[in-house]
């Protein structure tokens, strides 16, 4: 895995890391304490979850910001051993506990996260919703922001997103800035702190059919209005450096070098995070990526290998969606604290896809949030699931009869009736196969000269078909030729295949089966063979 530079995290304008101060000079003085916490018992585990889909305030809607939401809550419950009553969320949705306002996010954030957390503890702040990026009232100097942008800050927006003051020149907007989340995360005490941010930081609201977590402008058309902070946030932040009894000028060096916990965040600097639409349902791709894969976990592994896979899938996914790459960004010292897992917890170690929500006399409803996206095609009729117990073993069968969005609904078909009980783990046992099982295939534009040729040894093929590129039509791989810019590109691919030699890229360019390549220089007809 390639290591991220140093200067990616100082100020990482318009990105919310930077912007709460993230850089690896924290976690070189952090990393022996991280291991220290880690070896010992955690007391408690809190949870602070904030989605928005239903913006005001002229800022459009969003479609998967609840999903993730409920992503994060059933595996912090069900594969991290968190509390439910532990888990605060702050939401538009129906089980939320408070409207995610901006007064409302800060307040929950300052009473569930900083009064209760305790030296040790396990805390997990999640936010998925609109980004913005709005005039630093104290930039970095050019030398820990080397960037163009330095004078802009990250923001998260609350629901209520409308203008609170306009000028000629300025919009005063209700954002949190990075520069405030940094102070509340500074504030909390303990170490074993991490933060997911599935936002992204420009201006634009989407990009071709896909939605991105960018605030559409709340500027007039046509002006040079720029989008500031509003006197409360200002005030706020205030407020928090003489309860932290911090200068502005020491604000001002640490929050370029010194942060708490760990932050991972949907994308990199002045890239999209896209609200994305699945099976019957929109999530966050980042945040879907990434609870379905640490569901998925049944012993710890590595940072650095989590971070590889999920930063090849979501970087696949937004080429898949037709977005702008998007490359999620996850901040830690090799040498030291890479071999630590997320969240600072092992996974329970039995396997499984999903886990009863509810039961009834008449149907069992469970969650699905561990089964991939391409085994939730249709309603899922035919699907079997086996019942776990405590100990992972077989004790019933359950069969899916339908699916609404990421919950599914079923009969028992085996096993005692009284075994049933929400909360219980399933496995995945049978998985009923799409009718369509062609492959897509799109031709990359390293095997043009040999295009004519491709087609005529697949024209026949029942179960392959070719697909021209951006032309709409979502394709599965790239078949394509290794060149010495893609193997730049997958320079944290542990094996990479011959120059010259022609196998299978996801969208992005990155490996998808490195073992589809053959030797070097084979004509693309010799690889199909």
């Amino acid at each position: 895995m390639s290591t991220l530079k140093r200067r990616h995290f100082l100020q990482f304008a318009g990105s919310t890391l930077a912007a709460i101060g993230l850089s690896q000079f924290d976690f070189l003085r952090q990393a022996d304490r991280y291991g220290q916490a880690l070896a010992q018992s955690t007391p408690r585990k809190l949870a602070l979850l904030v989605g928005i889909n239903g913006y005001q305030g002229g800022v459009n809607s969003l479609n998967g910001c609840l999903t993730d939401v409920d992503l994060q809550k059933y595996l912090l419950i069900h594969r991290f051993g968190f509390n439910p009553g532990d888990i605060l969320i702050v939401s538009d949705g129906s089980d939320s506990q408070a409207a995610p306002t901006r007064e409302n996010i800060l307040r929950a954030f300052e009473e569930h996260l900083i009064q209760q957390a305790k030296p040790g503890d396990v805390v997990l702040f999640h936010y998925s919703g609109h980004g913005d990026r709005i005039a630093d009232p104290n930039p970095l100097g050019t030398a820990d922001c080397p960037t163009k942008d330095c004078d802009l800050n990250g923001t998260m927006v609350p629901i209520d997103a409308a203008p609170e003051q306009e000028t000629a020149d300025t919009v005063a907007v209700p954002d949190i800035m990075g520069r405030s989340l940094f102070l509340l995360m500074s504030a909390i005490n303990t170490d074993n702190l991490t933060a997911i941010l599935d936002s992204c930081h420009s201006g634009a609201g989407t990009r071709g059919n896909v939605i991105v977590r960018a605030a559409n402008s709340r500027l007039r058309s046509g002006n040079q209005q720029k989008l500031v902070p509003s006197q409360q946030e200002l005030a706020y932040q205030e407020q928090w450096l003489s309860r932290l009894d911090l200068s502005p000028e020491q604000f001002q060096t640490q929050r370029s070098k010194i942060a708490k916990g760990v932050v991972l965040g949907s994308a990199e600097r002045n890239q999209l995070a896209i609200d994305a639409s699945f099976e019957g349902f929109s999530a966050g791709g980042f945040t879907y990526l990434l609870t379905r894969y640490l569901w998925q976990m049944t012993s710890e592994q590595s940072a650095d290998t989590v971070y590889a896979n999920l930063r090849r899938s979501t970087t696949s996914l937004s080429a898949e969606k037709r977005s702008t790459p998007q490359i999620p960004v996850f901040e830690y010292n090799p040498a030291r604290n890479a071999q630590q897992p997320l969240y600072f917890l092992s996974p329970q170690p039995i396997a499984s896809e999903a886990v009863i929500t509810q039961v009834d006399p008449n149907q069992i409803e469970f969650w699905l949030g561990g089964v991939s996206s391409q085994n939730l095609q249709g309603a899922g009729q035919g699907n079997r699931f086996t019942l776990l117990d405590g100990q992972g073993q077989a004790v019933a069968e359950i069969q899916q009869t339908d699916r609404r969005e990421l919950y599914g609904y079923g009969k028992l078909v085996s096993g005692d009736p009284a075994t049933v009980q929400a909360g219980q783990l399933l496995r995945e046992k049978v998985i009923g196969m799409p009718t369509d099982l062609t492959l897509k295939l799109g031709v990359d534009p390293s095997l043009d000269s040999e295009a004519a040729d491709i087609r005529s040894a697949l024209g026949n093929s029942r179960f392959i078909k070719l697909v021209p590129l951006n032309q709409g039509e979502p394709i599965d791989y790239l078949l394509a030729r290794f060149t010495e810019a893609y193997r730049s590109q997958n320079a944290d691919a542990t094996q990479l295949p011959p120059i010259g030699s022609v196998g299978l890229l996801f969208q992005d360019q990155s490996l998808a089966l490195d073992r589809s390549f053959g030797r070097a220089n084979e004509s693309a007809v010799e690889a199909i063979t």
